[in-house]
């Protein structure tokens, strides 16, 4: 273990110290103690979890220790961050009744097979009234089902279910604010105005928030480098946001002297994330390292592990980030849709929309099944860098609108490569290529 009793024992006195004034207020008058539940298979049997005021612990990853005061959540340990308030709560929610699955008849503590003589963890929790317990959690049952247990000067060992068991087996860092940058959950994406990716020293793909919700719910995003262009609210979403929104580290590293060993020692692969109010979170990005990857902070030179699946949108070309079908617009957000010289005009909320052609009523079934459709087909083949282009073949223009009604309008010029293929320039800007049968299609579809 990293911690020594006495280290952990003097992060329990000066987190104590800090909020012990907030404490006699809080619990002044309680008088009931831990002796009058019953002790049997229990370690722990409160009534609620503010029962309970400290909590240290120390394992294989460091030591921590957690405190609970009037609803504010406390971590003092190795890094020196802020606590993590749900980790926290979460685990105060979870101990504070602790029950054993059973006694194991016949076991002593001191049986080096049980792990209690050099355990994995020791806890020590503290409660309102000044009582507490100390335990050890020690090898894994056989099963894997659980854990042996002892409390401390008590030779007698306890199962204690695998559940509660990895509540003191965790990384010690979880009880840590990890966040890699401000918040985008909830209404946190409305303070989003870019994001920007760079891999091997080149620029990948850049974005700017366009329009949000008030809550946060809805979020329309615009790629502005390498193609100028809206994404889909879903590609968005599924692509960029939701990765982004998950992504925090799970474990900090300690002292991180040479920065070329996690592959950190420059800028060739970072992202960028921009604010509101102007400032910039910044993320190098290193080597993997099994499941997780290393990253650094810049604000803080802070280099932690991340999961490598939530670094999804860091990996993705841009082609990637904006799908597999040219347009991504649902019927709902759809206003206007110019194609050639004919225009469709689309009004109402759904499921009740009405469509005009030309300015005359159009059956809704009509444009969903026939335009609509065809509009959805096309699929990006790859990227086009403008060669072999003359005349565009056709010319549309599409009206988006959202709830704030905040509307964008994007053009699509298509050109005739050959009989299979067809290059898109979107806002005059030569970007993919896709199927010339499906724009054919759509060119006969509206007359």
């Amino acid at each position: 273990m990293r911690a020594t009793k006495k280290t952990l024992f003097g992060l329990i006195a000066a987190l104590a110290a800090c909020i012990a004034a907030t404490l006699l207020l809080t619990f002044a008058g309680r008088s009931e103690t831990a002796a009058d539940r019953a002790p049997t298979y229990y370690f722990t049997n409160y009534a609620a979890p503010e029962e309970l005021l400290l909590a240290s612990l120390e394992n294989d990853t460091g030591s921590v220790v957690l405190a609970a005061a009037n609803g504010i959540y406390y971590a003092a340990g190795d890094v020196q961050l802020a606590a993590d308030s749900e980790e926290v709560k979460n685990f105060f929610d979870t101990i504070y009744r602790l029950p054993m699955k059973r006694l194991l008849e016949g076991a002593n503590a001191s049986d080096p097979q049980y792990g209690l003589v050099e355990p994995r963890a020791e806890v020590l929790l503290q409660d309102t009234n000044q009582d507490g317990v100390l335990f050890r959690v020690g090898s894994a049952t056989p099963d894997g089902e659980g854990y042996y247990a002892c409390l401390s000067g008590d030779t007698r060992v306890f199962i204690m279910d695998r559940t509660y068991a990895q509540q003191f087996l965790s990384n010690v860092d979880l009880f840590f604010d990890l966040a890699l940058y401000p918040s985008l959950t909830g209404d946190g994406v409305c303070n989003l105005r870019g994001v920007e990716v760079q891999r091997n020293g080149k620029p990948v793909y850049a974005l700017q928030l366009s329009a949000a919700s008030q809550d946060g719910s809805t979020a329309v995003l615009s790629m502005t480098s390498p193609y100028s262009m809206a994404l889909g609210i879903t590609q968005a979403k599924n692509e960029i946001l939701t990765p982004l929104r998950e992504l925090k580290g799970i474990q900090v590293i300690d002292q991180p002297e040479d920065l070329e060993v996690y592959a950190l020692a420059d800028r060739s692969n970072f992202f960028a994330l921009t604010y509101a109010d102007g400032s910039t979170a910044a993320i190098r990005v290193g080597k993997q390292e099994g499941s997780a990857t290393y990253v650094l902070r810049e604000d803080t030179g802070m280099v932690m592990l991340v999961p490598t699946a939530n670094l999804s949108f860091f990996y993705d070309t841009a082609l990637q980030v904006v799908g597999q079908n040219l347009v991504n617009v649902s019927m709902g957000n759809l206003m206007a849709l110019q194609i050639g010289d004919h225009v469709y005009r689309i009004s109402g909320t759904p499921p009740t929309l009405n469509v005009t052609l030309d300015g005359t009523e159009l059956p809704l079934e009509e444009f969903q099944n026939g335009v609509y459709t065809v509009l959805n087909r096309i699929s990006l083949q790859g990227e086009w860098d403008g060669a072999e282009q003359g005349e565009p073949q056709l010319e549309m223009v599409i009206q988006t609108g959202y709830a704030d009604e905040t509307s964008q309008v994007t053009t699509y010029s298509f050109f005739f490569l050959d009989s299979r293929r067809c290059g898109v320039a979107v806002n005059g800007q030569p970007a993919f290529l896709c199927s010339q049968s499906v724009v054919q299609q759509l060119i006969d579809t509206v007359g």
